[in-house]
């Protein structure tokens, strides 16, 4: 992929199959928390695009691209309008500035549709410039550190399903971007 060749120059097969590998493992982890726990990953996983969707509205990112994500979080609260805007709709569409999904991916998202719905959701935002393989690292580092906090501190399965949430997206925006097929690499590494 030219992403990771442009920053880190041609990384080769072994160390490609090492990354995918270690994604894999990291996605299986994942559900496995969750599954201990309870929780329904991708109904998590909607959720927390919904929240991030009220948090991040499109507008507010368009009009400062350059903003840091902690920066557009403070910006004045966002209308009611567009308020109302961020909630579900009930036809398979969550919010109107979120990707639009189908009711089948609402019901059971897959980890396709998963990784689709993220790159969208970050296209609407011009976020996808700041997706470089470096960047999404540290920023799944950070996200499993905040999984590990909520599991150690005991702090309650919503804030987990959330927290687990921002891994996966991390997750599925890191192997895009390396040009890795996590749908395929899953089933090599874990058959059925």
């Amino acid at each position: 992929s030219s992403g990771i060749n442009a920053e880190y120059g041609d990384w080769g097969g072994v160390r490609r199959a090492h990354v995918t590998h270690q994604l894999c493992l990291l996605i299986r982890t994942l559900c496995g928390i969750a599954q201990n726990r309870g929780l329904d990953l991708g109904k998590a996983f909607l959720q927390k695009v919904k929240l991030t969707g009220e948090r991040y509205p499109v507008e507010k990112c368009q009009e400062n691209p350059a903003a840091k994500y902690t920066e557009l979080k403070d910006c004045e609260k966002v209308d009611d309008t567009l308020a109302q805007d961020n909630t579900s709709s009930g036809d398979g569409e969550i919010g109107s500035h979120s990707p639009r999904i189908s009711d089948e991916v609402t019901a059971k998202p897959t980890l396709q549709s998963v990784t689709a719905m993220w790159r969208r959701f970050s296209e609407e935002r011009d976020w996808l410039r700041e997706h470089t393989p470096r960047n999404l690292t540290l920023d799944l580092f950070g996200e499993v550190g905040e999984v590990i906090e909520v599991v150690l501190e005991g702090r309650g399965d919503e804030l987990l399903g959330e927290e687990l949430s921002d891994c996966l997206a991390s997750s599925v925006r890191l192997a895009e971007v390396c040009g890795i097929n996590l749908t395929a690499a899953i089933n090599h590494y874990f058959p059925q």
